[in-house]
């Protein structure tokens, strides 16, 4: 019924006023279309994976979603640099790009026509995000790096492992000949320890020498960026 009320209003519009009125539609029709593959996949409010959702109309240009599991409303962008805004995705476009420019508060609010409390809003909004995004990224990293750490610890303990192995091979004669002048199996196994464990410990030492050497080297380059590694003791003593 109430497109058929539609029609009969559309003809007795002027050209200008039907050219507007399709601007609008388009307007929706592209809306539509950007909103149609931005369902959740799991709800930001209580975290559930898969629960379904219901679809609550839209504020301003984005899709509202209830979810049944929480009963919360969100829109799709929930989690998002542009959730919880009025402003339009060309608009954040526009901020971002100015405020990587290091142009000024009322530079950026002037050139999306905001006042100069919602760009301060939207700044702060922005550098939350990206210390947000920069952690996560630095997490990604440590456990890589961790990871990484980690196989080869277990590579050169194999190492160590068969290297002793072939020493005590090559060594039989010996063995045999302290064995001869009285020495217990004892002794001679607290020899090659020791021999291991001081070989380990040296090389636990260079390790460490070499790694500070190149940390040190790494932030003389990156010095201007603001940026500082160091040597986790943590990591040194599991590494130890």
């Amino acid at each position: 019924m109430a497109r058929n009320k539609l029609v009969d209003m559309i003809g007795k519009l002027s050209e200008e006023q039907v050219e507007r009125l399709s601007g609008i539609a388009m307007e929706y029709l592209d809306m539509n279309t950007k909103v149609e593959d931005t369902a959740p996949k799991s709800c930001p409010c209580c975290g559930a994976a898969n629960a379904h959702f219901i679809k609550r109309g839209f504020s301003g240009r984005k899709q509202r979603y209830q979810c049944k599991s929480c009963g919360k409303r969100f829109t799709f962008d929930a989690g998002k640099l542009t959730a919880y805004s009025h402003q339009t995705e060309e608009a954040w476009a526009t901020f971002i790009r100015d405020t990587l420019s290091l142009k000024s508060l009322d530079e950026c609010a002037a050139n999306i026509s905001v006042s100069h409390p919602t760009s301060f809003y939207m700044r702060h909004k922005l550098l939350s995000f990206l210390e947000e995004a920069l952690n996560d990224i630095t997490s990604v990293l440590s456990i890589l790096l961790g990871g990484i750490a980690a196989i080869s610890l277990v590579v050169g303990g194999i190492g160590i492992m068969n290297i002793m192995l072939v020493t005590v091979t090559e060594r039989t004669r010996e063995i045999g000949i302290r064995k001869a002048i009285g020495a217990s199996r004892g002794t001679i196994l607290m020899q090659f320890l020791m021999e291991a464990v001081v070989l380990c410990m040296l090389g636990c030492g260079l390790g460490i020498f070499l790694s500070w050497s190149i940390l040190q080297i790494v932030n003389t380059v990156v010095a201007s960026l603001d940026m500082v590694f160091r040597l986790n003791g943590g990591v040194v003593l599991i590494a130890v």
